[in-house]
């Protein structure tokens, strides 16, 4: 238990007996839960705009990050719209012979202005049988329009 001290405080007389009319617990067991009331209240709320800050900072932290998701996602999109216009030759190349050179693939990268090494990335992830080298048969055609191999 707390020690009680006592405390001599001013209140108009009106409303002093007012007060006592109408509240029937002792006046400074009253007074004594309003000032509790009060100050938990002020811890309370100061507590809270603690939290609110905090939270507003979590806030500020998750847009930064969702910007920046935002701009790789959009860099990624980009990207793959670039590997669309690399792939009709890539694929026509795999379905011919089942499989697709890591140079002819580079070739195509350089031609469509796209990494390399991404676009290589990108075959494999499509489940594309890509090898480090591949070339193709070569064919000329004989004056009798037969091909030589």
């Amino acid at each position: 238990m707390m020690v009680k001290i006592r405390r001599n405080i001013s209140i108009d007389e009106d409303v002093w007996e007012l007060a006592k009319q109408k509240i029937s617990e002792p006046l400074s067991c009253y007074i004594q839960k309003q000032l509790e009331i009060a100050c938990s209240l002020g811890n309370k709320k100061s507590q809270i705009e603690k939290e609110l800050h905090e939270k507003e900072q979590e806030v500020i932290a998750l847009r930064s990050q969702l910007c920046k998701l935002e701009k790789e996602d959009k860099l990624k999109r980009a990207a793959k719209s670039n590997f669309d216009d690399c792939m009709p030759p890539i694929l026509r190349i795999h379905d011919k012979y089942g499989k697709v050179g890591e140079n002819q693939i580079k070739n195509i990268a350089l031609a469509h202005d796209v990494k390399d090494m991404d676009l290589i990335d990108f075959c494999k992830l499509e489940g594309l049988n890509v090898v480090e080298l591949f070339e193709f048969e070569k064919y000329t055609k004989k004056k009798n329009g037969g091909s030589i191999r």
